[in-house]
């Protein structure tokens, strides 16, 4: 389950660097920024997106697993549907679509 929400963290941090700063504030540990990033290396609150970029965008459900997909939801405070969903079998593109709703 760990190596699950760091994969999901690092979709997120693609997605949007405040996010993943957010993220690993609320884990405590400090999330490393890329090497384009500079600085000391490490993301910090005070750390802007790149003009442009999408200030509140989620990850690319188009790319995630569909357990990526469960892991995400159920954080996110989805249960109900993601059970909804798990027990009518659903495929891969209704996963996307209700992700895509909520993200």
């Amino acid at each position: 389950m760990q190596d699950l929400r760091v994969r999901i963290q690092e979709l997120a941090a693609r997605a949007s660097p405040r996010r993943a700063s957010a993220a690993a504030a609320a884990d405590g540990s400090p999330e490393p920024m890329d090497a384009a990033g500079g600085g000391s290396g490490y993301a910090t609150p005070d750390d802007e997106p790149e003009p442009g970029a999408a200030a509140d965008a989620g990850p690319d459900p188009g790319r995630m697993t569909i357990a990526e997909m469960k892991a995400w939801l159920m954080e996110a405070g989805h249960e109900a549907k993601v059970w909804e969903l798990t027990q009518g079998k659903a495929k891969k593109a209704q996963w996307v679509a209700f992700m895509r709703s909520v993200a």
